[in-house]
């Protein structure tokens, strides 16, 4: 039989998690749909974001912004940091990713009730909402087997607002 996995788990499952955690240490994956919950962006407006910071401070026309808007996220954020190395202009990323008042409340209580499945955490997103009172690891040669041992530590591996 297949078992469907429903978008947003039941409170019961939650508890399933949460016990199996008690037995056995769990290093929980989180994916940007928890920031997106949490209202950052997702890739792709992250990407618009960035590259239309260039367009409002005047180092990306108009017409040079409708060639590149349709690449695909990767791409858009390449061209943003190549853009700020070129310019002078620092991007404020940590501005880009911040959700409202109200999103960011949601945030920290969804990632409140995942702090309590483990110490470590591997997420893909840029957000820092794991990283209050953890060891943060976000360079490349820091993401290393022997630093998974480090207790209460999260592990940026697509990149992080700190850098």
């Amino acid at each position: 039989m297949i078992e469907i996995i429903p978008p947003i788990p039941s409170p019961s499952s939650f508890e399933e998690i949460r016990i199996a955690s008690l037995k056995h240490p769990l290093v929980p994956f989180i994916g940007a749909g928890v920031s997106m919950l949490a209202g950052c962006p997702g890739w792709e407006s992250f990407g618009d974001r960035a590259l239309r910071f260039f367009l409002s401070n005047g180092k990306l026309s108009p017409a040079e912004y409708d060639q590149i808007k349709g690449l695909s996220s990767r791409i858009k954020l390449s061209l943003a940091l190549d853009l700020q190395k070129s310019s002078g202009l620092l991007i404020d990323f940590r501005e880009l990713l911040s959700p409202s008042a109200e999103k960011k409340a949601i945030g920290e209580r969804v990632y409140g009730r995942l702090g309590t499945l483990s110490t470590t955490f591997v997420p893909t997103n840029y957000d820092d909402f794991l990283d209050s009172g953890r060891v943060v690891f976000h360079e490349p040669h820091r993401l290393t087997i022997d630093n998974l041992r480090v207790p209460n530590a999260v592990f940026h591996i697509h990149g992080s607002v700190l850098d």
